[in-house]
């Protein structure tokens, strides 16, 4: 007997099986041709092919999106990090670019959610038949896309598909019988301005958070002051909400004139915010945001309506209240 014991090897086969099809088969082959009870080889055949596909779907699911078969956040960040480390031995530049699609949810709630899915996987399609190979499309989640772009040569080469990517979007998408026209924000950043894979992921989230917030169907690249602008408005934001629970607006009323008449014919109440810590802060600074999240008109309201007659909220603009008599 060898001093070793039976030598085994594996295999598999692709054989083909009555239905025409093919089966994966795992075979295995033993020598056993020094022991004396068997002096010969044995060969062992197992059909694996449901194995194989249950362990294929498994991992379609884990590391693909379920409704576009793009990748998902997690293969994404996968491949992101096997694209930085490429990137650092070539000295290739790595860019990121996620896509917010503007107004998806009216898609939804006019058409309903089953256009929504086909609108989701068409913008999938698209992207996916827009890129280079070497590139990848990913969807995030919700109406989020992203686009891995490697190999690039200059950032400009990130713009240039960013502004290719909003143009080939804003094109109709045919689902049946509805023609829908969406547009998208793209957000873009790159190796330049980004250390790692966490960096270059948060970088390209705000820079779509600038595209959205400058309007739809844009694209902007990350610059560091987004990061502060960014932090100033959480800032704010959490500030505002404080502002609220103790009532630290207050109402400034404003004569309306008649001048041929010569005398007063109403107010505009305008919001203000004297009673902030430190220092009173300007309507250019916090109105905007405040109108965004609910607050003002929240307080505006509460605070009309408690006072007598004729005071009621204005719907002439969301900044202002009280009424015209």
């Amino acid at each position: 007997m060898r001093s070793g014991g039976p030598q085994d090897a594996h295999d598999h086969w692709w054989v083909p099986s009555p239905g025409g099809g093919r089966a994966e088969v795992e075979a295995r082959c033993s020598d056993f041709r020094d022991e004396r009870t068997v002096a010969g080889l044995v060969v062992t055949l197992r059909d694996v092919t449901e194995q194989r596909r249950l362990e294929h779907e498994l991992t379609q699911r884990a590391f693909h999106d379920a409704l576009t078969g793009l990748p998902n956040r997690t293969l994404l960040r996968e491949r992101l990090e096997r694209a930085l480390l490429r990137g650092r031995r070539t000295a290739s530049l790595t860019c990121l670019l996620f896509i917010d699609l503007d107004d998806f949810k009216l898609v939804n709630d006019t058409l309903g959610h089953s256009a929504g899915d086909r609108l989701l996987v068409a913008v999938g399609n698209r992207l996916s038949h827009t890129l280079r190979r070497a590139d990848t499309a990913a969807r995030l989640g919700g109406d989020e896309f992203a686009v891995l772009m490697e190999d690039a040569r200059q950032p400009v080469d990130a713009d240039l598909l960013a502004a290719q990517v909003i143009r080939m979007l804003a094109r109709p998408f045919e689902l049946g019988e509805e023609s829908v026209t969406v547009s998208a924000s793209v957000g873009v950043a790159t190796t330049r301005d980004s250390a790692d894979a966490d960096e270059l992921l948060r970088h390209a989230d705000l820079a779509v958070y600038a595209a959205k917030t400058a309007g739809k169907c844009q694209w902007r690249r990350y610059q560091p002051a987004l990061h502060t602008r960014l932090r100033r408005r959480h800032d704010l934001q959490g500030r505002l909400a404080q502002a609220v629970a103790r009532q630290e607006f207050a109402l400034r009323y404003q004569p309306i004139v008649d001048i041929a008449a010569g005398h007063v014919v109403g107010f505009e109440a305008l919001v203000r915010w004297p009673q902030a810590p430190h220092r009173a802060v300007g309507p250019e600074q916090f109105i905007r945001l405040a109108e965004e999240t609910g607050h003002i008109a929240r307080w505006v309201h509460g605070c009309c309506t408690t006072r007598s007659a004729p005071w009621r909220p204005c719907s002439v603009c969301p900044s202002r209240a009280g009424r015209r008599t």
